[in-house]
Parts: C-alpha cells; sequence; structure tokens
C-alpha cells in the first residue's frame, strides 16, 4: 500500500482523519529492510514494505504491505511448514522493530488483517499466537502473557491487497 493509498483511504475517512495523519511522525522503511519475502519487492518495486506511524506518545502503528500472519490451522501440516511460516512473521515484524521502542511496561496489542487472497477468511483467533510471539521475539513486548500483553480480538476483512496493521500502545491501566 502506497503513500498515496494511504493518503486517498484517509481522505474517505474525514477531516479529522487527515489531521491525525498530518500530525503523526512518519518513518519509512524500503523495501529491503524488511527482509520477508523475495516475492514482496518484486510485487512493490520502489513502494516501502512498511509504515510506522506514532500518532501519539506511547502509541505505534505499524502496516506491513503483503503481510498475513500464519494461521495457527498450519500447525496441522507438520511442524516445518508451521516453523517456515513463523520465521517469515518474525523476519516481517522486526523489520519494524526498530522504529518502536522496546517494551518495558504492559502494551495493549491491537491488529487487523486485510486480505486479497481467494478462500474463506481465516479465523482470528488463529492468527493470534505467530504475531504475538514474533512481537515477543522482536522486542516489542516483554512476554505474551497476559501479565505483560493484552491482545484485544483481532479483525480480518476482505480487501483489494494484504496488509496487516499493528497497533501496539503502552497499557495505560496496564503493568506487571
Amino acid at each position: 500500500m502506497s503513500e498515496k493509498d494511504i493518503r486517498e483511504a484517509v481522505r474517505r475517512l474525514g477531516p479529522r482523519a487527515q489531521e491525525a495523519l498530518d500530525r503523526a511522525p512518519r518513518v519509512v522503511i524500503p523495501p529491503g529492510a524488511l527482509a520477508a519475502t523475495r516475492s514482496l519487492t518484486t510485487r512493490l518495486p520502489g513502494a516501502p514494505s512498511a509504515y510506522v506511524t506514532a500518532p501519539r506518545p506511547g502509541l505505534w502503528v505499524v502496516t506491513l504491505n503483503e503481510f498475513q500472519p500464519a494461521n495457527k490451522n498450519l500447525k496441522a501440516g507438520g511442524w516445518r511448514k508451521w516453523h517456515r511460516a513463523r520465521k517469515r512473521d518474525d523476519a516481517a515484524v522486526a523489520g519494524a522493530a526498530g522504529l518502536v521502542p522496546p517494551a518495558a511496561v504492559r502494551r495493549l496489542v491491537r491488529f487487523r488483517v486485510t486480505t486479497a487472497r481467494p478462500g474463506p477468511l481465516p479465523d482470528p483467533q488463529n492468527l493470534v499466537e505467530s504475531l504475538a510471539d514474533s512481537l515477543v521475539n522482536a522486542g516489542l513486548l516483554v512476554d505474551d502473557t497476559a501479565r505483560w500483553c493484552r491482545v484485544e480480538t483481532p479483525s480480518v476483512v476482505r480487501g483489494a491487497v494484504t496488509l496487516t496493521v499493528v497497533e501496539i500502545e503502552d497499557d495505560p491501566g496496564g503493568g506487571p
């Protein structure tokens, strides 16, 4: 998803969303830095692989283009298939992790997956395990237990492109 596509989506949402986008500091990761898959840079030549914005202190929004977390149902296909998918997830999240401060307090995680893949939509709860583990491996969460993180029920929708938007927020009422 390009900067132009994001601006168009925000324009449709209204003036308040436009003001929030204009105020948010933006950091763009070049395509080679994400290194999730080889096909990522060939499908999106010159386009960023990930965006990280900080709309307000303590909140980071990470948008990963052409990325969908591994489905827990892959475990039934064998550990090798699951392990490869998890390594891909770890690489994708680690590419954007350098732009978000490491976790020291409990964090709230929300994520939305937009998929362009044919077939039925994946069960949202089946995507949580892989993404939470990748966030822990990248240092964005201390641990994926209830003491250190609260993951809200994710949403999965069908769209024109596949992307995952992860919101990481320091939990104001939380803490160990």
